[in-house]
């Protein structure tokens, strides 16, 4: 996977790419991708991940041109263009639910435990023959763009991919002409495999339903449940209750139930899994003062 973005680097802007750790809390990725655009850097790789991708600054940088910080010792906002390259390399990567839909896969399979020990390959160095032949590399390049664009800009109209709409129609459109039909065929597959989010909070509304029959709930009726233990808990609330996923034995902090009704409420309306299950706010209980939900199910279309 490493000799991968390597590749994909230098045939892009002759060099290796420079590889970095991602961050290790939340507040560290905006000041990091803030100096990393602030130098110019074209290509991007953080490596080897060992945790869920999940970033709120990493999904603002993906999806727009430009990218607004602190500078660090300064009391001041700058604003600096993206015009980067992104890419993760890890095993069996695990993303957020919002990092999904900004990401595609290029998934390696070399079919055997020890892949680095292989040999007889067509290019003994890889990297050494990219840097040699790029010229003739970006060439062939040009030339699929050059007959995509002399067939009239045949369009992709393939695999949907959020906001990059554009991209997708260029890249995909380009392929397409030159017969390889299958750029973004893993997408679907992508989606149910990596996002543990929609699978995480699937779970924990089916085991509601379960156990109140489809009954309206109220936030403290939910902390009974979640308190009395044997319910599986999506990863946002264990965070907060002071415990892993599975329920542990140990005492919520004190302002869990108000985090918990701000959590649920920015769940409320989300179809997951293929279940389409969702959170509705269904009433308020007039004499308590206290909002009503309920389990439901469906796409709504």
């Amino acid at each position: 996977k490493g000799l991968l973005t390597d590749v994909a680097s230098i045939i892009a802007t002759g060099e290796v790419a420079a590889v970095i750790a991602p961050p290790a809390t939340r507040e560290e990725w905006p000041k990091l991708l803030f100096s990393l655009l602030d130098v110019g850097r074209s290509f991007i790789v953080f490596d080897n991940l060992g945790c869920v991708l999940q970033s709120d600054a990493l999904e603002a940088v993906l999806t727009k041109p430009l990218f607004q910080s602190r500078v660090l010792g300064f009391s001041k906002e700058r604003i600096v263009p993206n015009r980067a390259t992104w890419s993760v390399t890890g095993n069996n990567v695990a993303m957020s639910r919002d990092m999904v839909r900004r990401c595609y896969r290029v998934r390696i399979d070399p079919r055997c435990s020890q892949p680095y020990l292989r040999k007889n390959f067509r290019r003994a160095n890889l990297v050494e023959y990219c840097k040699a032949e790029r010229a003739s590399l970006l060439a062939a390049l040009l030339v699929l763009i050059r007959a995509w664009y002399n067939a009239g800009q045949p369009a992709f109209g393939g695999t949907p991919l959020g906001t990059y709409s554009a991209w997708r129609e260029m890249v995909g459109g380009v392929l397409k002409n030159a017969r390889l039909d299958d750029f973004l065929g893993n997408q679907r597959k992508l989606y149910a495999e990596m996002d543990l989010e929609s699978e995480e909070w699937e779970t924990f509304f089916l085991q509601i339903e379960k156990r109140l029959e489809s009954q309206e709930f109220s936030t403290n009726d939910l902390l009974g449940m979640i308190h009395g233990g044997g319910l599986t808990l999506p990863r946002e609330i264990g965070k907060i209750y002071g415990q892993t996923i599975t329920h542990a034995e140990s005492k919520p902090n004190p302002y869990f139930a108000v985090q918990l009704g701000h959590i649920l409420r920015a769940h409320r309306g989300t179809r997951y899994g293929e279940s389409e299950v969702y959170l509705d706010r269904s009433a308020e209980d007039g004499h308590k003062k206290i909002s009503l939900y309920r389990i439901m199910h469906g796409s709504g279309k």
